[in-house]
């Protein structure tokens, strides 16, 4: 039965239009206006587009969500545009694209800017459950199982190696991926993060041995040794104070010489090519200075230790290897005088010459 709640008239149903025809004839009054005085206390609803104070839609008895044409998202943007309100990312501030799948507009412009607004309720409500799942074995296993189930088809690892090749090798990705390295990298609590990770995970005592045997074994092997040896070479390109010091003053660069160059194995720090003249500028201690050390006298430096006797036969070995070549190798020590070592040079320079 339905009543009405002006004359306590009582109809059966209102499928023909009874109480709709009543309260027209009897009250004067429509069924709209009707249900919003009696359901809405005669505060009629406003359209769910949250843009209008408009009245929605009402059909069959009650009302529905949205006015007529306010549930497109193109009419809430059109309405934004016109109020000088254009709908922007909460995140970033950059303009929103239209989704007219959605009955509302988009809060984000991306999945990237949403998880950095969100971050703090992701980290609280997600993070306990991720960890949860990564702490079962049956879970891992799973999906270990499952990403091998994927990569062993070969059409899902063709296109996923395209995919990502690709992607990563593109003018704007490379872009893309150095300002994130760098924006990361500027992080002073990122950055000491990453080195004290990297210092325990290369400081290791199997790691340790590890490298040690790998670059044992590399050397060994010929065809290693010259892009080892390069890699040297490339590295030795900045010259030691001392280095340049001597250079500048002799004026070496002058007389034809040029720096850190490769012959076979080793690297010289002064070649003349023409006239086969090595110039080796030893620093007292790295080198031990027979003048100033004994044979017993040991050298520590970072990452070696090595007695003074050690040091000069692998120089000796070096020289005589060197001579052995045909070339004139002249030692210029650190506390050496070098208005003495200029005239020293000159008359090499004048004996190769005559």
């Amino acid at each position: 039965m339905i009543k009405c709640h002006l004359c306590n008239a009582e109809f059966k149903t209102n499928a023909g239009g009874d109480l709709t025809k009543h309260l027209k004839n009897k009250h004067g009054v429509s069924l709209e206006d009707y249900v919003i005085h009696t359901k809405y206390n005669g505060n009629p609803p406003k359209c769910a587009c949250g843009m209008c104070d408009d009245r929605p839609l009402f059909h069959r008895g009650k009302f529905k969500k949205y006015a007529k044409g306010h549930s497109s998202v193109r009419h809430q943007h059109k309405y934004l545009k016109d109020n000088n309100k254009l709908p922007t990312c909460i995140n970033c501030g950059k303009p929103l694209k239209l989704n007219d799948n959605r009955k509302r507009l988009n809060k984000f412009c991306s999945f990237k800017c949403s998880g950095a607004y969100n971050k703090d309720i992701i980290i609280e409500k997600m993070r306990p459950k991720i960890i949860e799942l990564q702490s079962d074995p049956l879970h891992r296993k799973r999906i270990s199982n499952s990403m091998k189930s994927k990569f062993m088809d070969d059409e899902y690892y063709n296109n996923w190696y395209k995919r990502h090749t690709d992607g990563c090798s593109s003018d704007i990705a490379k872009k893309n991926y150095s300002n994130a390295a760098k924006k990361l990298w500027n992080n002073a609590e990122y950055r000491d993060k990453v080195t004290k990770s990297l210092a325990i995970a290369c400081n290791t005592p199997e790691e340790i041995v590890r490298r040690s045997d790998y670059m044992k074994k590399a050397w060994q092997d010929p065809v290693k040794q010259i892009p080892l040896y390069k890699n040297l070479f490339n590295i030795r390109k900045r010259l030691s104070k001392l280095h340049q010091k001597t250079k500048d003053y002799l004026e070496l660069r002058k007389l034809g010489f040029k720096s850190e160059q490769p012959i076979w194995k080793y690297c010289v720090d002064e070649l003349h090519h023409d006239k086969k003249i090595i110039i080796e500028v030893n620093g007292d201690y790295i080198h031990a200075n027979p003048l100033l050390y004994t044979a017993d006298d040991i050298i520590r430096l970072p990452g070696s230790t090595y007695t003074a006797q050690e040091k000069w036969d692998a120089d000796k070995k070096r020289t005589d290897w060197l001579e052995s070549q045909g070339y004139t190798v002249y030692v210029i020590w650190e506390s050496d005088d070098l208005d003495n070592a200029k005239l020293i040079l000159d008359a090499i320079l004048n004996r190769t010459n005559e």
